[in-house]
């Protein structure tokens, strides 16, 4: 928003950040994967593979250290959470540090009428600045 100067727009679709993922498609599942850093909520997935990942990178000159990061869920079965995850951020998007680890169940909550739920995780481990995020399933 420029300091609350302009309109919020996603910047992914402004080439403010660049989202990646692991899937050979570019959308994911209902939208583009620019979605995954916009403010509407919609259902997007990679395959139910092991390393298996979505990643942002906020752009040249930019990093941050980060030290609490959320994740949103909302499809209507318990068989579509994220379980098992690390949170990781690299400098150049080749060499990642592992930020936060999450290796069970129980901290996405289970919705049966479908709406969206999200959870805010806490950075333990953060020893520097980052200008590429992702979250990777194992």
């Amino acid at each position: 928003t420029r300091g609350g100067r302009r309109v919020h727009v996603n910047p992914a679709q402004v080439n403010l950040v660049q989202v990646s993922h692991s899937e050979e498609r570019e959308e994911l599942c209902e939208g583009l994967s620019t979605a995954l850093v916009g403010t509407v909520a919609m259902d997007m997935y990679t395959s139910d593979t092991p390393y298996s990942w979505m990643s942002v990178f906020i752009g040249e000159g930019r990093s941050f250290v980060p030290t609490k990061y959320t994740l949103r869920h909302g499809f209507g079965t318990p068989d579509m959470m994220l379980r098992r995850f690390e949170f990781q951020g690299s400098i150049n998007g080749v060499d990642w540090e592992c930020l936060h680890v999450h290796d069970g169940g129980g901290c996405m909550a289970y919705s049966q009428d479908g709406l969206r739920q999200s959870v805010t995780f806490s950075v333990p481990r953060t020893t520097g600045v980052y200008s590429h995020f992702r979250v990777i399933q194992f």
